[in-house]
């Protein structure tokens, strides 16, 4: 699964909590809607760096606004509820860049 499947459930719940946690989101979609648990060797989901890419996005549209980014976790607040279908587009654009170069896949990201 995709960062681009996961939006919908990622918009979902952003409705339902007011502040939000990029690493509690990682596992909210592992552990109810079946993404993969595939972890770095400093044990954070490989899925987080594309979870913060999205919410990164989100809140270069105002949609968020970010509490606390440190290397242990990004954390935001919601600032609106109804976030637009084409709030994705930037991050697919990232996603589509990302793949031309499969070498890089694994590498750890310690921005976040």
């Amino acid at each position: 699964m995709t960062i681009k499947s996961a939006q919908s459930y990622i918009n979902q719940y952003l409705k339902e909590n007011t502040k939000i946690s990029a690493t509690d989101l990682c596992q909210h979609l592992i552990t109810n809607h079946g993404f993969s648990s595939d972890a770095y060797s400093t044990g954070r989901p490989k899925l987080y760096v594309d979870v913060v890419k999205y919410l990164e996005n989100l809140q270069k549209n105002g949609h968020l606004d970010a509490i606390e980014k440190n290397q242990e976790n990004c954390m935001y607040e919601v600032l609106t509820i109804e976030i637009p279908d084409d709030s994705h587009k930037e991050t697919d654009k990232i996603e589509e860049d990302d793949n031309k170069d499969d070498d890089y896949e694994d590498l750890q990201m310690t921005l976040f």
